[in-house]
This record gives structure tokens, sequence and C-alpha cells, in this order.
């Protein structure tokens, strides 16, 4: 079973939170793209398929599209990580390096991103964990300031990375 480099992961959302990798296709909204390429660079393999299939997990297979909807998209990716095995729900106080938190209202997922930093990192914006993201480029966000940008309808998901996986 492939491993997942957590620490690989957090290094390459450092260095591509204030700007794209120009290696991979532009998205307008590009947060979850942002947080897939994230897992790739931590060792995730892709899973082909048809780009609406739930179960897949790819970018740049396929001729007629540039990405399955659970690379790009929120909703699609939160339920591809039950579905894998590849995530599962967790606390916010067992969010590591590399885990992801993501934003839904309603019920519908909008938002992705990627814990880069955690407690060890303590400065003047907080204690962590810290988030990087794209859509509007942010690096080692603290997760409470992050919360209290949102009004209060909004809900967070947390996600556990699974260390091993299919």
């Amino acid at each position: 079973m492939p491993l997942y480099n957590r620490n690989a992961s957090s290094q390459y959302a450092i260095r591509y939170a204030l700007r794209a990798n120009p290696e991979y296709p532009p998205f307008e909204n590009d947060c979850t793209s942002f947080v897939s390429q994230c897992l790739l660079a931590g060792g995730w393999t892709m899973i082909d398929g048809g780009r609406k299939d739930g179960d897949v997990w790819w970018w740049g297979l396929s001729m007629w599209s540039k990405a399955s909807y659970t690379w790009g998209g929120a909703h699609n990716f939160s339920q591809f990580l039950t579905a894998s095995g590849r995530g599962k729900a967790c606390a916010e106080s067992e969010l590591k390096l590399g885990d992801v938190v993501q934003c839904a209202e309603n019920n519908h997922v909008f938002h992705s991103t990627l814990v880069t930093a955690t407690g060890v990192l303590c400065t003047a914006d907080g204690d962590g964990p810290f988030l990087s993201y794209h859509t509007n480029n942010t690096l080692n966000k603290d997760l409470t300031t992050f919360k209290a940008a949102f009004k209060p309808s909004v809900t967070f998901l947390y996600w556990k990375i699974a260390n091993e996986f299919k």
C-alpha cells in the first residue's frame, strides 16, 4: 500500500500557496485543485475513470477534460475522501500536518484547505493549526482566524488523511 507523506504534501502547499504551479491547468476557483496537487505531491496516486464518477481522482488523463470532478470540486472531493477511504472525518483537535479542512453551508461543501503547520509554529497570528489554500491564495492562516471570517451558518469539516491508502 502506498504511504502518505504529510511533510511532502505540506511543503508543496507552502511552496505554491501564494502562486499557481504552472504545470497544472488553471481553474477559476482552484482551492480543491490546489489541495489535490498537495496530496499528489504527498504520494497519493491518481485513479482513472469517467470525469463525473465519484470513485475517481485525476487530472490530465483525458483529452476531453482537465480533471475529474473529485479533483477540482470541493463537494465532490469531500464525498471522494469518505468513499475512497483516503480520509475520514475527525475532530478539530485531531488535525495534523497534511490533513484537510473544508467549509460547507446548507450541506454543500464549497472550500478546501490543507494543514501546513501545527501548534509548534506559535506566532502572533495564533497557535495553529495553520491552513494554506488557493482561490484567495493564502499561506499559514490560523484556523481560528480563518473560521472567524465566515458567517455563522458555515460549518467546517475536518479530514484526517489516511497514512496508507489504496
